[in-house]
Parts: C-alpha cells; sequence; structure tokens
C-alpha cells in the first residue's frame, strides 16, 4: 500500500507514460548462501543477530548478536575468518569506518570498542556510554563517531583521540538509530516516541524535530544525495522525508510486519525487512512493494547492502546473503549503505 504525500498532475502523467518500462526492468533478488551459527561450547542456543556491516571493500562483513562475540565473514564463500571478543555482553551495533581500518561494536555492556581490523585487535575503548548500546554511526570523514542508545543522550567522539565533541539531547530516553548524511553536515537520530531529530554536526544546534511515526522508530538512513531520509517503524510504516525541509515525501504500508530494518539499493529501490520474517523490495520512484524474499524462520533486524549484495540477519540465528539481478543495476549506480536497526 502506497499514500502519496503530494502529487501533481504532471508528474502522475510521466509516471503512467514509465510504468512498463519501469516494470520490465524490476530487478530479481535471489538467496545466494545461508549461514547457520551454531551454539558455542557450553552454550545450549545459537546467537541472535542484532547487526550486520558490511568493509567499504565489499569483501567482508561484520555480524554481532547476543552472544558477545563479533564475528568476521568472507562474503563470497560466507566462511568465518576471525573473531574480536571483549565484549561481555549482548553486542547490538557493529559499523565500519570510511576507510575499512577500524571496526566500531557496542552493545549492552556500555562499551564502546573501536578494533584495528589490520592486527586484529583492540585498539581502544571510546569509554562507557551511561546506558546500553542500540546504534553506532562514522561520518564519512571517520572524523565522528556517534552513539546511541536506552538513554536521552546522543554522544559524538573523535575516534581518534576518544574526545566528546558533543553531547546531543535526544528526543526521547529509548533511542534505536542515528545516522549521519553522506556530506557529515547533519546527525540524524529517532527511537520510542517516532520522532526524528536532526542536528548541525559542526554547531550540535537541533534543525528540526520530524513528527515521523506513532510508534517506535528503528532504522534511519539518507539518500546518496542526502536530499532524502528513509525512516520505518513498528507503526507498520516506511517513510519517506526531505531533509531540507522535513516535509513527507511518500509513505508505504509493510502490513501485517513492523519494519525492524531498511536500506537504499541504489537509488531507485529499497530494500526493508521485519516481524514477519520477509525481506521485502521496493521501487522508490513507484513508491510500492515488488518483490518479497522468504526464507528467514525469525524476525529479521539487521540488513547491510553492498553493490547488488543484501546481507540479512535475525532471531532466527541464520544470516542470508543475497544477489540482485536487474538490467540496472549498473546504470543505477548501486552504492555501498549498511543500516541496520
Amino acid at each position: 500500500m502506497f499514500r502519496p504525500i503530494a502529487v501533481q498532475a504532471t508528474v502522475a502523467l510521466l509516471s503512467v507514460i514509465a510504468v512498463s518500462t519501469a516494470f520490465a526492468q524490476q530487478p530479481k533478488v535471489t538467496l545466494q548462501n545461508t549461514i547457520q551459527l551454531k551454539p558455542e561450547p557450553g552454550q545450549m542456543y545459537s546467537a541472535v543477530i542484532s547487526d550486520i556491516a558490511i568493509h567499504p571493500a565489499g569483501h567482508q562483513f561484520a555480524a554481532v548478536g547476543d552472544d558477545h562475540i563479533v564475528r568476521i565473514f568472507d562474503i563470497e564463500s560466507g566462511l568465518e575468518l576471525y573473531r574480536l571478543e571483549d565484549h561481555q555482553d549482548w553486542v547490538r551495533a557493529v559499523e565500519f569506518s570510511a576507510d575499512g581500518s577500524t571496526l566500531a561494536t557496542a552493545g549492552n555492556d556500555h562499551k564502546i570498542i573501536l578494533w584495528d581490523l589490520e592486527r586484529r585487535v583492540q585498539m581502544r575503548s571510546v569509554g562507557e556510554f551511561p546506558y546500553a548500546v542500540s546504534s553506532l554511526a562514522f561520518n564519512a570523514q571517520g572524523t565522528m563517531l556517534a552513539i546511541a542508545g536506552f538513554g536521552q543522550e546522543i554522544i559524538i567522539h573523535d575516534p581518534a583521540t576518544g574526545q566528546k565533541l558533543h553531547e546531543l539531547e535526544a528526543p526521547s530516553n529509548d533511542m534505536r538509530s542515528v545516522t549521519f548524511s553522506p556530506d557529515g553536515t547533519q546527525l540524524a537520530a529517532a527511537g520510542r516516541n517516532g520522532i526524528i531529530r536532526l542536528w548541525d554536526t559542526q554547531s550540535g544546534e537541533i534543525i528540526r524535530d520530524i513528527k515521523a511515526h506513532r510508534q517506535r522508530i528503528h532504522a534511519l538512513q539518507y539518500s546518496k544525495q542526502g536530499t532524502q531520509l528513509l525512516s520505518c517503524s513498528e507503526d507498520r510504516w516506511i517513510k519517506l522525508w526531505n531533509t531540507s525541509t522535513g516535509e513527507p515525501i511518500a509513505e508505504m504500508s509493510s502490513r501485517p510486519a513492523k519494519v525492524m530494518a531498511i536500506s537504499w539499493l541504489g537509488e531507485q529501490h529499497m530494500v526493508s525487512a521485519g516481524s514477519d520474517n520477509k525481506l521485502r523490495l521496493w521501487d522508490i520512484s513507484e513508491h510500492k512493494e515488488i518483490a518479497q524474499m522468504t526464507g528467514h524462520a525469525g524476525s529479521i533486524v539487521a540488513l547491510a547492502v553492498f553493490g547488488d549484495t543484501i546481507i540479512s540477519g535475525g532471531y532466527d540465528t541464520t544470516i542470508r546473503i543475497w544477489k540482485m539481478d536487474s538490467a540496472e543495476k549498473t546504470a543505477r549506480g548501486l552504492y555501498q549503505t549498511g543500516i541496520s536497526k
């Protein structure tokens, strides 16, 4: 179901003319690999997956979950390459720096750890967050690391020095997603009360609040140009916002599923996932669902995208690697992105 916020007659006419071409070019997504996590020695159950991030080079990905372990996998083979272990509780967030040299992880133990991936060791701890951490984000320049969690502060650190740059007041005390705009000038965060707050990253001043959803927001993601922002929520809606004005562009219903994760898939498509164990592929230009991918046996809460590769994970203790096949994918300029929760 799609509800356009505003429709002009000229745009509607152009959309009708383009329908047959767009339909013929709709992509297909196929499952390439399923990674089933095994219970650790002494444990009865396998780990659930809470977040996934793809290395900027596109050859490896990191997955974290409730067994306190950070796992690094090879994308092509699906093999686990190595582990990073120092967390003492559920790891909820993982993020690569833009140059791929550093991995940030955090979770219920309040620790924010930066890992040196070349040496596979802990580089430094940024300190302890006052609450459990749910989301991390590097800016593209690698000069800022934003941290959000189950409290009412968003903290921005310099990852090189550990210095606190900003402590920002969040719109609620249960924040689930934080993300930088591609140019690094804006920070967006959202959580329990359905409000998206935007800040200027240099001054730390609030730009605006967007009353976006009726229930908890789980994920946010800027478009490649930074002019649009996607949001998804437990209210079963995906919404698209103009980042300059804060005005809504469109809303797409994912009923009956609560939407737990979203990611742009190039400039014209988006993938979402949620409580019905399905991935859904959407055409952004038409604002409609065009495909569903099944296979997971539990809620999907983590998504990451690189080129034509989609990686998903969740409560069924599996990680699934999907490939998109489309005649348009080169022309549409698919790009790396990763937000998960």
